[in-house]
Order: C-alpha cells, then structure tokens, then sequence
C-alpha cells in the first residue's frame, strides 16, 4: 500500500494491534488508543488489565449465543441503549475463531506479544488515550498509574457519559481531540485505522 509514515488509530483489540506495531513497523508516527488498557501477555496481566465482568467472557468464546451477541453488542457500543442493527450484525458474523485465538494469545505468558506496559513506558512518539468515563470493560484508574514515554497532554482523554465507543456515542467531542491530536502529525499524510472490538 506504500504506507511509510502512518499515523494509527485503534480501537479496543485494534488498540493493542496499534501497540504491537509501533514495535515492529518504525514508520508509525503517532498512534491513539480507545478502549486499550495496554497489557502483557499472561493470566496475571490480563485480569489486572481488564475488569472482571461476565460479558468479557463473550470475547473470548468462539460460539455465542444470539442473546450473548445481543448483550455484547451493546456493550461495545453504548450502555444503555441497543446497538443498531448493522452493529450487531457485526458482531454476529464475526469468525468466533478470531475471538478464541485472541485472548489465547492473550492469556500464553510465553506468546510473542510485547509487554505493552513497557512499550507505552519506552515508546518516544506521541501517544493518545481516549477513553469513555463510563467504560465496562476497563476502570480509569488502570492507567494512571502507568508510565508513559510520550503521553500526549500528560494525560488520559476522558469522555463523560461514554462507554467502550466514544467516537460511535460522542463523536462531537470525539473528533475534535481526534483533530487536535493530528495536528502534530498534519504533515503525514497517511491515516490507519484499526477498529477493531
């Protein structure tokens, strides 16, 4: 695709996509995160990374059942209303296998993923967090208390009153930080998205 100098954006998995790339491609410039507590591979790492919810588990069944799609989804989504249609279709037609294989490698201390803690503690370029204050699958507190090489405004972007999508519940508020943000980067002429939940 002739992407040299990209600026990534990843949401939720594609968050941690977005974190494993910056250790493998050096042309990315800039990347931001929502939905991302970085993590290590590892039991230990996982459960302290993500809040311990029964609808976690639905990300990591290859089958689910209608109502588990339907719950996930809107989840993902918002809090407190459903997901539209296409949205849960989403979720309905993904391959169940992506899921299993995932959080397997997640949870294998001895996989290839990079300890993500240290790579947002040694990662010199920018790097934005956008979160909703209202996210399910993940407190605030999780990364406060991280060190950070490069976080962009010294802080974490909160969203009152968004979930696990703010960019989806919000994205008049979304975008301009999204907007802000390039500014730093506006010469690249490449954005990746990864939006991936």
């Amino acid at each position: 695709m002739q992407i040299e100098r990209p600026v990534a954006i990843g949401w939720s998995l594609g968050g941690h996509i977005g974190l494993e790339l910056t250790q493998i491609f050096p042309g990315v410039k800039a990347l931001t995160i929502t939905g991302t507590p970085p993590s290590g591979p590892g039991v230990d790492e996982v459960t302290r990374a993500f809040s311990q919810i029964p609808e976690l588990a639905f990300a990591a069944q290859e089958v689910i059942t209608e109502e588990q799609v339907q719950t996930f989804a809107r989840f993902i989504y918002s809090l407190s209303k459903p997901a539209p249609a296409h949205l849960v279709d989403a979720v309905r037609n993904c391959d169940g296998r992506s899921r299993r294989f995932m959080f397997a490698d997640f949870f294998d201390a001895g996989s290839r993923l990079n300890h993500q803690i240290t790579v947002v503690a040694t990662w010199a370029k920018p790097l934005a967090i956008v979160q909703g204050a209202e996210e399910p699958f993940m407190e605030a507190s999780d990364f406060e208390g991280l060190a950070y090489a490069n976080l962009w405004r010294g802080a974490v972007q909160s969203l009152d009153g968004c979930g696990h999508a703010p960019f989806w519940e919000a994205p008049e508020r979304y975008n301009p930080i999204l907007r802000a943000f390039s500014l730093l980067t506006r010469k690249h002429k490449h954005l990746m998205c990864l939006m991936t939940a």
